[in-house]
């Protein structure tokens, strides 16, 4: 087998069994409903996480 066909079957496999995973939190009830105002919440979360990564990123390393 080619070893691209190889990782792609990895992929598949690692992919469903996530999915498994998720779908037995959400049969506990572990899963997360989201709204018009917890997606826009979770997206500021993001930006401003990003932010705060490129700013350190960014900052000028003392020389020593």
């Amino acid at each position: 087998m080619h070893p691209l066909m190889e990782d792609d079957e990895g992929d598949l496999a690692l992919l469903q069994a996530r999915l498994q995973r998720a779908d037995a939190e959400i049969e506990r009830g572990e899963g997360q409903e989201f709204d018009e105002c917890t997606t826009k919440d979770l997206l500021r979360g993001i930006r401003e996480r990003g932010l705060r990564r490129l700013a350190e990123v960014q900052k000028p390393h003392p020389r020593g």
